[in-house]
């Protein structure tokens, strides 16, 4: 996407001071010095959106020139060049002017980094490079081995697709599954391979559920991980469809697949223990379950109010009552003090 951007001191920057200098050895006149500035300054302003928005890298032909800048152009120009604002170029023998590129003043995105971004949502949009890229590499980080998710749009273990090539339009070859943090910090560094190096391809590539059934829509069935997580090692995952051998070991001699004979009890009140026989062959008797509600003198019994608290329960006896309190005497009972004004001796 083009841009256009501008420092926040670009309406002092030096080269628009630069036009008070050079219109006040032309003229004496202030008004006009004080309007060639701002004047000078809408003008470039212009030509640099109109190149940013088409692409011309900074460059304007002489017919956009007089488009923006009217019957004033030639002096304009003037004052600009003078100023540093502009230069005098040739773009394929056709005279032409170019603006100044300084990221603290003027500062535009160029065409080849436009179509490169371009060309890299096309690629990672393209079935025919995405589709035996994950078969081949499955979800996980050609650089760290980590876990991908497909479904984030931020953060470090995003899944994305680095182009191995900068620049050019990727194959199945040049093209690896990648996190975002890996894709992020290679960029078009030269030394992106030293700092990140390739991972040979796996031999038995993972894929999430989401990628399996996206690579269903497109005719491929693999096997679904339901283990596997994002930021995870593939090492540690399972596949899924492969359960754990959890049948019991069967007994020397059984035919496979019987289960062995159970050796506890499971009549009510059994507890897990051995079931027993009498001598004539008869079962031993089950234990009978109490009816609800029932209590045995081992059951702990409802304490009564002022016993909560005391660390004792369960033991079968109720809390002692409590010690008699001995009668007070009205006469040489002290007196409870009254709300109001304390009465005086006497008063009625």
């Amino acid at each position: 996407m083009p841009w256009l951007k501008t420092g926040d001191n670009a309406a002092t920057h030096p080269i628009v001071m630069r036009v008070v200098a050079l219109v006040r050895s032309l003229t004496d006149h202030v008004l006009e010095r004080d309007v060639a500035v701002n004047e000078v300054f809408g003008f470039v302003m212009r030509c640099a959106l109109q190149s940013a928005g088409h692409t011309t890298d900074y460059v304007i032909d002489e017919g956009t020139a007089w488009m923006l800048g009217g019957p004033r152009t030639e002096r304009l120009l003037e004052l600009a060049r003078k100023a540093g604002y502009v230069q005098r170029v040739k773009v394929a023998g056709v005279p032409a002017w170019q603006l100044v590129d300084d990221p603290e003043f003027i500062h535009m995105r160029l065409k080849a980094e436009i179509d490169w971004e371009r060309q890299q949502r096309e690629d990672s949009a393209n079935p025919a490079l995405t589709v035996p890229v994950r078969l081949r590499d499955g979800d996980a980080c050609r650089y760290c081995r980590c876990v991908v998710s497909w479904k984030a749009r931020k953060g470090g273990r995003r899944g994305t697709y680095d182009h191995r090539v900068p620049g050019q339009a990727a194959t199945v070859d040049t093209l690896v599954i990648a996190c975002g943090a890996c894709n992020a910090g290679r960029r078009d560094r030269e030394d992106a391979d030293d700092r990140y190096p390739l991972q040979p391809v796996p031999l038995q590539p993972l894929y999430s559920a989401a990628t399996a059934a996206w690579l269903a829509t497109h005719g491929h069935q693999v096997p679904a991980c339901e283990d596997l997580r994002p930021g995870s090692q593939p090492d540690t995952a399972t596949r899924s469809g492969t359960q754990p051998d959890t049948a019991a070991p069967t007994r020397p001699g059984a035919q496979p697949g019987t289960a062995a004979p159970s050796t506890t009890s499971d009549t009510p009140g059994g507890n897990g223990s051995p079931a027993t026989t009498r001598r004539n062959g008869s079962p031993a008797p089950t234990a009978t379950r109490r009816p609800a509600g029932h209590r045995g003198s081992a059951d702990h019994l409802p304490t009564r109010s002022g016993s909560a608290g005391s660390g004792r329960v369960g033991t079968g006896r109720s809390p002692a009552p409590p010690p008699p309190t001995k009668p007070t005497d009205p006469l040489t009972a002290p007196k409870r003090a009254t709300r109001g004004r304390p009465r005086t001796r006497g008063a009625t």
